[in-house]
């Protein structure tokens, strides 16, 4: 049985521009039996576009980009919407991290408290079942971060242990696309996930009056097999722009609900990072999703393989000296 390690997937890359994101919505439109993707197909909405900034190593409390079924937006309030129009994806520009609709208006939102729930109890729990049933969205990324934790050393050779004495504790990985295209419809992962809108008391300038923000968050579920070793949890990630309509329309549906939510590793690729990125402010260009290979360990003087091998006694040493 895997063991826990606590929340997962709390760094993740959004470094496409609006064009990818544009296609990728047109995409799963269609798939939903939406309007078809061409030159005379009507734009998406975009909600609060002009929020969204690339990133390439975002945190809870980051402006990514999500897409969501248009009837649902016209159903904020929570019922179900009626009659089965083909899907209208619209896209929005949302805050990483719930903060759902009933935390006081005069509290301070905190991003990091809710940036992913488990899939196995989002439908029963308060803070996050009425966001299932008509609030869910589909998270666009080109890669997620998760750090792996070095394996004790126990019963290792001392040179070994100098060899892998510039491992860092903890290694991060990327986990991205097999296939990535930039602005000419690439290949993005799509992330489960269900959103919220909550309103504070007071605006961020302290002056204007306040709107409401949205915020969502993203679903875990078990590892599949060939992401297990980085961690005992995963993303949802829906294979395709099919299974992406199909979340948002009839994802409230329980047989649809758990047949999308299992964990899935197809299309994807993995590579070690840089273990920097981990001082975000310092991580912040396009170098934190370059592999990294770690550095080769530093030996002073003589190959510490030779200080650590087996040296002839002071005795024998002077008898050699004698005999030249």
């Amino acid at each position: 049985k895997l063991r826990a390690r606590g929340p997962m997937c709390g760094r993740a890359r959004s470094s496409f521009g609006t064009a990818a994101a544009r296609t990728v919505a047109a995409r799963v439109q269609a798939a939903g039996g939406g309007a078809q993707p061409g030159p005379c197909a009507p734009a998406a909405e975009w909600l609060e576009e002009d929020s969204y900034v690339p990133q390439h190593n975002a945190s809870p409390g980051a402006d990514l980009v999500v897409l969501i079924d248009e009837a649902q937006l016209a159903d904020v309030g929570g019922g179900a919407a009626r009659g089965r129009p083909p899907l209208q994806v619209a896209l929005a520009t949302a805050k990483w991290g719930l903060v759902p609709r009933k935390t006081p208006r005069d509290a301070a939102p905190d991003h990091w408290r809710m940036f992913n729930a488990r899939s196995e109890t989002a439908r029963e729990k308060s803070s996050f079942c009425d966001s299932v049933r008509s609030r869910r969205c589909v998270c666009l990324l080109d890669g997620f971060f998760e750090w792996k934790k070095r394996a004790k050393q126990e019963g290792i050779s001392k040179v070994a242990k100098a060899d892998d004495s510039n491992q860092p504790a903890k290694q991060p990985w990327i986990v991205r696309p097999a296939r990535e295209e930039g602005d000419q419809g690439g290949e993005l992962l799509y992330i489960a996930g269900v959103w919220d809108e909550w309103t504070p008391a007071v605006a961020q300038d302290g002056v204007s009056a306040p709107r409401h923000i949205r915020t969502f968050t993203i679903l875990t579920t078990e590892p599949c097999k060939n992401l297990a070793w980085l961690h005992d949890r995963q993303p949802v990630i829906l294979d395709s722009a099919e299974q992406a309509a199909e979340w948002l329309r009839d994802g409230a549906k329980e047989v649809t609900y758990r047949r999308l939510v299992k964990g899935r590793a197809e299309g994807i690729r993995w590579h070690k990072v840089n273990p920097e990125i981990g001082k975000r402010e310092e991580m912040l260009g396009p170098e934190a999703a370059l592999e990294w290979t770690p550095p080769a360990p530093k030996r002073a003087g003589k190959d510490i393989r030779a200080f650590f091998s087996a040296k002839p006694s002071p005795k024998k040493a002077k008898t050699e000296q004698v005999e030249k």
